[in-house]
């Protein structure tokens, strides 16, 4: 059985995504960004599923700071916003996905079978603002100048 630690600031989601990956017959156990290096130690997990937007730091961020410490460790970045994997590898994120998210596509996504893909940004995953009102697809957020990578 493989090991999943999600690392998310909403309790609400960490315990979502406990309980999908307790279905898919994963051991999890899920924490803030604030206990993420203490269980990293303690708990060895396989996997690490980090959530993008968090209060004090972005998940590709901390996903850094992992892959660092802890290399071997397999690190999903996951968000309510699109994202794409091209945006991330640099940080050292081996997938990406949107929540939420479907059983059978968090069994793919984990097994490396499958990247959830999105057509276009509808929010700005740095400060959150809706892109859906101009109609287009962004390469840079009107809002706060941000790169984005919409297709």
């Amino acid at each position: 059985m493989k090991k999943v630690l999600i690392i998310n600031d909403s309790r609400l989601e960490r315990y979502i995504l406990k309980d999908q990956l307790t279905k898919l017959d994963y051991e999890a156990e899920a924490v803030d960004e604030y206990f993420a290096f203490e269980y990293l130690k303690n708990y060895a997990p396989d996997a690490v599923i980090v959530n993008f937007t968090m209060q004090n730091i972005t998940g590709d961020k901390l996903v850094f700071a992992i892959k660092k410490e802890f290399p071997r460790i397999k690190c999903y970045l996951c968000s309510c916003t699109p994202l794409h994997l091209e945006d991330y590898e640099d940080k050292g994120v081996d997938g990406v996905f949107k929540t939420p998210i479907t059983l059978e596509q968090l069994r793919k996504v984990l097994d490396g079978k499958m990247e959830i893909k999105v057509e276009s940004f509808r929010f700005c995953p740095y400060c959150g603002r809706d892109l859906t009102k101009g109609g287009k697809n962004y390469f840079f957020c009107p809002f706060c100048g941000a790169k984005l990578k919409a297709e």
